[in-house]
């Protein structure tokens, strides 16, 4: 899928923090959309006891979760910081 890597938390782009009952949840936009970008840690350290997949399957539910006026993107890092793309994508159907 588009996601690779893994930690299994999000940050919103607006500095929030993950939800405390495990879910994620963005920075409000104008109109009430969600803007937000996950950043994953895909370092070594991730495979063990199956970080990687863990946060795979966190980051699958959280972008499921998203409602299609949303936007986000995906920002993974280990010996550099890649994304998903240059800027936030529509959270369309998948």
């Amino acid at each position: 899928g588009a996601v690779s890597g893994g930690g299994p938390r999000g940050i919103a782009a607006r500095g929030g923090a993950p939800g405390g009952s495990g879910g994620v949840r963005g920075a409000p936009a104008v109109g009430g959309a969600l803007r937000v970008v996950y950043v994953l840690d895909s370092s070594g350290s991730m495979r063990e006891r199956d970080k990687i997949g863990k946060a795979k399957e966190a980051i699958r539910q959280a972008l499921a979760s998203l409602g299609p006026q949303d936007r986000f993107n995906v920002i993974h890092f280990n010996n550099g910081v890649y994304g998903l793309a240059g800027r936030l994508l529509p959270a369309t159907e998948r």
